[in-house]
């Protein structure tokens, strides 16, 4: 059934593979359990599938539900965590989604401070108790002199009417050119320069050497920037450490069952992403989206990994190919 899957949405089927997907999750489920890494490994196949297909929301509670099963079930630094993690990190990226959301938290609008939700509480009902009381004490006083206060309140008001009066015609008077002549000057001040500038074809040295060379170190925006492969390496053991390249413990020819590392250091002018696809007996099994960030030095390092079980043995093969399909390198082995 996954095989199944995995050749329909190689073959960019992915009505089918979803199809297909969503019925092994549910075999997984019930006969491996609901922490099993197998059942991880489909749920990031399905997101993938799903994200293809614009069903976002499902694609990323597929993506977390994987990585948080993996987390669970594999022990701290196992290859698929990290690839699980990155595939979530990727996915929220690309769509500005909040890779972590806190369970509470005030919105920005709201001035509420960090302290809990129950102090704010007393504190706000504290003071009509405390206003209130004198009032109801000195209510006698009050009734005495309340026409007093009032002519007095009543003076006090009307001056405040007129004074509010003039100054909101002064400040209408000296508000409304301001707002009308200075964005319009704003507005037409800078496109002047420029105008200016293309009209001269007598100064070219300005913008024509300048520019030359930015157009030629960034693709066009219908073009992927060129990837050049500086290393490509299936391991059986990576470790992050060493330059240029990290630690491989290379694996060829037949192996046994276990967990395998494809290694890759790539040079980039700028970033982009590639494709790890990782292929049993010939049909799609995996595929990890990397991003490889600009690199003109010694090359960006990346990898992917996939588990392979003894009821999984056979002919495999992982290619690496950039975001446009063309394939930039592959190892093929044997696990019995």
């Amino acid at each position: 059934m996954i095989d199944a899957a995995q050749q329909a949405a190689a073959a960019g089927d992915y009505d089918a593979a979803e199809r297909l997907l969503r019925d092994a999750v549910a075999t997984q489920e019930t006969t491996l359990g609901s922490s099993h890494p197998d059942l991880a490994t489909t749920l990031n196949n399905l997101a993938f599938v799903c994200e293809r297909t614009g069903k976002v929301d499902e694609a990323e509670r597929g993506y977390r539900r994987a990585h948080a099963i993996a987390v669970a079930s594999l022990s701290p630094g196992h290859p698929l965590i990290k690839t699980s993690l990155s595939n979530l990190v990727e996915f929220c990226e690309a769509r500005g989604i909040p890779l972590w959301t806190p369970p509470e938290t005030p919105t920005e609008d709201e001035p509420l401070p960090d302290d809990d939700d129950v102090a704010p509480s007393e504190i706000d009902v504290a003071p009509p108790a405390i206003d209130v009381a004198p009032e109801i004490v000195r209510a006698p006083e009050v009734v005495r002199r309340l026409p007093l206060r009032m002519m007095a309140v009543a003076a006090v008001v009307v001056a405040a009417i007129v004074v509010m009066v003039f100054a909101r015609q002064g400040q209408g008077r000296s508000d409304t050119p301001q707002p009308v002549a200075q964005p319009r000057t704003e507005s037409v001040a800078p496109p002047e320069p420029a105008d200016a500038k293309s009209t001269r074809p007598g100064p070219g040295p300005v913008p024509s050497p300048g520019p030359s060379p930015g157009p030629s170190a960034e693709p066009s925006p219908g073009r992927e920037p060129a990837v050049t492969v500086l290393k490509a390496q299936l391991c059986s053991g990576l470790e992050k450490t060493g330059s240029p390249d990290w630690q491989c413990v290379p694996a060829s020819g037949d192996l046994p069952p276990g967990t395998y590392m494809f290694y890759t250091r790539l040079l980039t002018t700028s970033e982009t992403r590639v494709e790890h696809r990782w292929y049993r007996d010939g049909r799609v099994h995996q595929t990890m989206r990397l991003r490889v960030s600009a690199s003109p030095g010694s090359g960006y390092r990346t990898f992917s990994a996939t588990t392979v079980s003894p009821e999984r043995a056979g002919e495999w093969k992982v290619e690496l190919r950039a975001a446009d399909g063309t394939l930039l390198d592959e190892k093929s082995f044997l696990v019995r």
